[in-house]
C-alpha cells in the first residue's frame, strides 16, 4: 500500500509531498519497532529544510496541544484520529479500513516520538514556550486596545505571511522580530520576488480589506500588528494610497475641513483641522473652541470604513468619503478609542489625510523608494529536486521509499 503525507502551510510558499510505501502491509511489528523508527527519520532528514520545518511545527504543535489535554479534552488519540486523515491520503486505488489503520499508527509515532524524530533540544523546547507565551501577552494588549511592552528580545522570532498584490495572490513567508522595519520587509519581498521596478508599500488590511492602513518604511511591523489584534493581514503592492495624497502633502495642515464625526453612533458636523502636530476638533466654524486635541504621532490613519459602521443602516453615513483614526495608546478622558470620520467631498478627504500623514512622518510623508534595487540571491531561484530513498535493508524488512517534489523559495 502507499500512504502520502501532504504538508501545506500558509505561512510558507512551499508544497511537499512525501510517500511512504509500507510493505506486506505490516506497520510496525514489535521486532522492527526500531529500524522502523530509523528509516522513518531518514525520510523525514530527506526533506528540504523548508519543508521539514513546515512539518516538524505541525507536529510540535499538536504535542503543545496534548500539554493541555486537562483543559481542552484533546490527548494523542483524539488528535490522531483527527489529523491523520488531514495530513495522510492514501493511493486513490487502494482505499481500505487497513489503510485508514496504517495513516493512524505512523501520524501516532510522529507525535510520540517528535522530539527524536526532529531533534529537539530542551533548550529549543523551552524558546518556542517562551515564543508562544509572548504571542498570548500581544494579543492580549491588542484586546485592550494599547501596544505594551510585553518583554520580548531582540532575538525573538514570529513567522508571518506577506501577500502579493492581493489576498488570493502569491504570498512570502518571512520572520519578523521586535526590531524589524516595514522598510527591510518590503526590500525583502519586492527583491527576492523579482517583483518589477515600482514605488512598493505595506498595506496593513482589516478584515476582508473593509479598511486598510499603508505602513511608513520607518515603523515597526511587529509593533503595527499587535495594535490592529488578529483580523488582519499584510498586502505588498504599489503606493496608489501616497499617490492620491501627494498633491496635497505640500500644504499645512490650518485650513479646517468639514467633517461628520460619529459619536455614540450619531453622525455630527464639525470643523477639524491639523495643527502642528495635533488633529483638533472645533466646537463651530470660528475654529476657536477645541472639542477634541490628539497628538498625531499616536494615531493610525485607515482608509475606508470597519464593516459593523459601514452596514449601520440605523445610522448611516452622511457620505462616501469616509476614513478612520485609531489611537494607539489611548484617549485619556475619553471612552471611544476610534474616530470615525466622514467628508463632503473626496478632495477634502485627500486634504485631511495629508495633513495627518505629513504631521507624523514629516515632508515625505509615505514616499516609497523604487524598488527592487538589486537582483535576487541565485540561491532563491526555482527549483524542482527528486529524491529517492530505498533504505538498505533486505527485502522483507524495507519499510519506505520517499519521493519528494518541491519547490524552493
Amino acid at each position: 500500500m502507499v500512504c502520502k503525507v501532504i504538508i501545506g502551510s500558509s505561512y510558507i510558499d512551499c508544497s511537499l509531498s512525501l510517500s511512504l510505501s509500507l510493505s506486506h502491509c505490516v506497520w510496525p511489528e514489535e521486532a522492527e519497532h526500531e529500524q522502523q523508527l530509523v528509516q522513518l527519520k531518514s525520510l523525514v532528514e530527506q526533506l528540504p529544510p523548508v519543508n521539514r520545518e513546515t512539518l516538524k511545527r505541525i507536529i510540535g504543535h499538536l504535542n503543545r496541544v496534548i500539554d493541555h489535554e486537562s483543559k481542552n479534552k484533546m490527548g494523542r488519540t483524539n488528535l490522531v484520529s483527527l489529523f491523520a486523515p488531514t495530513l495522510m491520503t492514501v493511493n486513490a486505488d487502494a482505499v481500505s479500513m487497513q489503510n485508514a489503520k496504517y495513516e493512524f499508527m505512523c501520524m501516532d509515532k510522529m507525535i510520540q516520538y517528535y522530539k527524536w524524530l526532529f531533534e529537539v533540544k530542551d533548550e529549543e523546547e523551552a524558546k518556542e514556550k517562551e515564543l508562544e507565551e509572548a504571542k498570548e501577552k500581544i494579543l492580549r494588549a491588542a484586546q485592550q486596545q494599547k501596544v505594551v511592552n510585553v518583554g520580548m528580545t531582540s532575538n525573538m522570532k514570529f513567522l508571518n505571511t506577506i501577500y502579493i498584490l492581493s489576498r488570493s495572490g502569491d504570498t512570502y513567508g518571512t520572520y519578523i522580530t521586535p526590531e524589524t522595519s516595514v522598510g527591510e520587509i518590503v526590500e525583502e519581498v519586492s527583491t527576492n520576488k523579482s517583483l518589477p521596478p515600482d514605488h512598493y508599500a505595506l498595506y496593513l488590511v482589516i478584515g476582508e480589506g473593509d479598511s486598510y492602513r499603508v505602513l511608513s518604511s520607518s515603523d515597526r511591523l511587529l509593533a503595527a500588528l499587535s495594535s490592529v489584534g488578529s483580523e488582519c493581514h499584510l498586502c505588498l503592492k504599489p503606493n496608489a494610497f501616497y499617490e492620491s495624497i501627494k498633491p496635497f502633502m505640500h500644504q499645512d495642515g490650518w485650513e479646517s475641513v468639514q467633517v461628520h464625526v460619529r459619536e455614540k453612533k450619531k453622525w455630527k458636523r464639525y470643523p477639524c483641522a491639523v495643527r502642528g502636530k495635533s488633529f483638533v476638533q472645533f466646537k463651530d466654524n470660528k475654529c476657536t473652541n477645541e472639542v477634541v486635541r490628539l497628538a498625531v504621532s499616536e494615531l493610525d490613519v485607515f482608509a475606508g470604513m470597519e464593516k459593523a459602521v459601514r452596514t449601520d443602516h440605523k445610522n448611516p453615513m452622511p457620505t462616501r468619503n469616509f476614513f478612520w483614526l485609531k489611537q494607539t495608546r489611548g484617549m485619556r478622558g475619553h471612552e471611544d478609542h476610534t474616530k470615525y470620520l466622514c467628508t463632503d467631498s473626496e478632495q477634502d478627504l485627500q486634504k485631511l489625510i495629508a495633513a495627518l500623514v505629513k504631521a507624523k512622518y514629516g515632508p515625505e510623508g509615505l514616499q516609497t523608494p523604487l524598488l527592487p534595487t538589486r537582483p535576487p540571491p541565485p540561491e532563491l531561484a526555482v527549483r524542482r529536486t527528486t529524491i529517492s530513498v530505498s533504505p538498505n535493508t533486505p527485502k522483507r524488512h524495507q519499510f519506505a521509499t520517499a519521493s519528494v517534489q518541491y519547490t524552493k523559495w
